[in-house]
């Protein structure tokens, strides 16, 4: 290229171009536009225009004092157990003098009960928790007692009896509910939805033999009359399922009243039934009414 030097005059050279680092920065476009002038404002404008930038928007919080305590959960209820057994019926035949002869049981639909209950649950994050419910239910009712025995000599003159164990047979059911439970805990309320697993062990005395008393003579008198009988023990348990709702309104902190409903529900399978001798199938389970006092720590 030519170039004109102030000294030597007209001259010719060239130009060598190497790498040149720059930063990003100096890359970046520069505003040229000439900024308006604000209008002046008055000093107490002002002021108060740089309180109100320097200010940050307000948060609305709880304070530690004001959280629900929500890591144990305390029931203590009193409640009403409805069962869900119905009413029961067994039969035993026998051949005896060449005809039928009969005996049976007749165990009536349980009726309803009061107990107290207690649930315990700890909560293991924010709303999710793991809960137990012991519980022990006793049931006291008398059994029907029938029989139907033929005449030694006649045909088809049968005698019966009827009659109901003079004391009460008793039935328990213990009961472990395990839950698994979504809860909303607020300082004043709260509501909780829960499921899971149920064991039951049940225990009922059941009648295993009727004796009874026959008079008969050769001109058709056939008469019988129960006399006494016969039970047994019978155990067992099994696994069910659980679920239910309760709500609790809190008055202080830590203490409050609430109510709810639960449900649970399982099937014994007996390989023998005392009477009939077959297998049969005990319902066990209620649903439950609760209602008392809550706690929360």
């Amino acid at each position: 290229m030519q170039f004109q030097d102030p000294q030597f005059g007209l001259r010719t050279g060239y130009i060598e171009t190497r790498f040149v680092r720059i930063e990003r920065a100096n890359l970046q476009p520069l505003d040229l536009t000439v900024p308006t002038p604000a209008s002046p404002s008055t000093p107490g404008q002002a002021e108060t225009g740089r309180e109100s930038g320097a200010q940050s928007a307000p948060s609305i919080r709880f304070d530690d004092d004001e959280q629900a305590p929500g890591r144990v959960f305390l029931d203590l209820n009193w409640m009403r157990v409805d069962p869900l057994q119905e009413a029961q019926a067994y039969t035993f035949t026998r051949t005896l003098f060449g005809e039928p002869a009969t005996a049976a049981t007749a165990y009536p639909e349980l009726g309803n009960a009061q107990s107290v209950d207690v649930n315990v649950a700890v909560l293991l994050g924010a709303q999710l928790g793991l809960g137990i419910r012991p519980l022990r239910i006793r049931f006291d009712s008398p059994v029907g007692l029938a029989v139907r025995i033929p005449h030694p000599t006649l045909t088809n003159r049968f005698g019966s009896d009827q009659d109901a164990t003079e004391s009460y047979r008793v039935r328990s059911e213990t009961i472990l509910d395990f839950s698994a439970i979504y809860s909303y805990n607020q300082p004043a309320w709260r509501i909780a939805v829960f499921g899971g697993p149920t064991y039951f062990r049940l225990t009922q005395d059941m009648v295993s033999a009727i004796n009874y008393s026959q008079f008969f003579n050769l001109v058709g008198t056939n008469t019988i009359n129960i006399t006494t009988y016969q039970h047994n023990e019978v155990k067992d348990s099994t696994i069910g399922f659980n679920a239910g709702a309760d709500a609790s309104w809190f008055f202080t902190r830590h203490v409050g009243v609430g109510g709810g409903i639960r449900f649970n529900y399982g099937t014994v399978q007996l390989d023998e039934e005392p009477l009939s001798r077959v297998p049969v199938d005990l319902r066990v389970g209620s649903t439950t009414f609760v209602g008392g006092a809550r706690f929360r720590f």
